[in-house]
């Protein structure tokens, strides 16, 4: 089976900071919540923080190329 990479909380907020997007703005192109986006930038180990899909990071990472 394939391991997918799953991106840490810092490497999710460095790529969309580096794309210049609010946290909205970043969770609109996955088709995801503004929360749900917090919670994966949320640092590891807080009672809110999430791991990101790697569907969803893969996602992410197409949609800059477009940019």
């Amino acid at each position: 089976m394939t391991q997918h990479y799953v991106p840490t909380p810092e490497e999710i907020r460095h790529a969309r900071e580096k794309a210049g997007l609010t946290q909205t703005e970043a969770a609109e192109l996955v088709c995801a919540t503004c929360n749900a986006w917090q919670k994966w930038e949320a640092t590891e180990g807080s009672n809110s923080a999430r791991k990101m899909h790697p569907g969803i990071w893969k996602l992410f990472k197409i949609e800059m190329t477009k940019k």
